[in-house]
């Protein structure tokens, strides 16, 4: 092993652990395997706080110190509150991606782009922008066709079991959390017919149709 001193008084090793299946170190003491802050195993798994990473790159952080990772270039600038970070919120298991930035968040598959998440909060799926903006404060899911001859589609549909009258599918019509309409598509057991159905609501009460 390899002992390292900064002027501050500060420990490091690097080294090999011969009690820990010969995985390779950083640890912050004066001896591997206490303090590990790096681990690589045998096979190549990395390690950042733990000892026994069991992916490619396993990241952890205890006592209630969210695990993250950040991602910044000379564009973002550097620090807290730059760039863009991937990882698990503190005091909670809630995954996220967070964009600092004021920019666009992209999706893709198979080399091509297919959801994009506008700076402004809009979602578009096979466009790089809306259809038309609404304006500030008005959120806009876009989807479009690929291709010249290719169409969009949203579908909604149930687990398609029941035997009595079911619905396929809901849009629901929100003021905050009161619901004012709703769009429904139902299938009768008696006919197997499909239909829509509208519902509304007045000075606040249930929808009804």
């Amino acid at each position: 092993s390899i002992v390292l001193i900064t002027n501050g008084g500060n420990t490091f090793t690097i080294g090999v652990d011969a009690s820990d299946s010969d995985k390779f170190k950083i640890s912050d003491n004066a001896q591997v395997g206490v303090n590990d802050r790096l681990v690589i195993d045998s096979s190549g798994n990395v390690g950042i706080g733990t000892a026994s990473p069991d992916r490619a790159v396993t990241i952890y952080r205890s006592g209630g110190i969210g695990a993250r990772l950040d991602f910044q270039t000379n564009d973002t600038g550097t620090g807290d509150g730059n760039g863009t970070e991937i990882g698990v919120y503190q005091n909670n298991m809630n995954a996220f991606i967070w964009n600092y930035e004021n920019s666009d968040i992209y999706f893709g598959t198979n080399n091509s782009e297919r959801m994009r998440i506008l700076s402004d909060g809009n979602v578009c799926l096979g466009r790089t922008s809306v259809l038309q903006s609404l304006g500030d404060g008005r959120t806009t899911l876009a989807i479009a066709g690929t291709g010249s001859a290719d169409y969009a589609s949203v579908q909604l549909g149930n687990y398609g079991t029941s035997t009595n009258d079911q619905g396929l599918g809901f849009l629901g019509f929100y003021d905050g959390t009161s619901e004012n309409a709703l769009i429904g598509a139902y299938r009768e057991s008696s006919t197997g017919d499909a239909n829509l159905r509208f519902f509304t609501s007045s000075s606040g009460g249930s929808v009804s149709e």
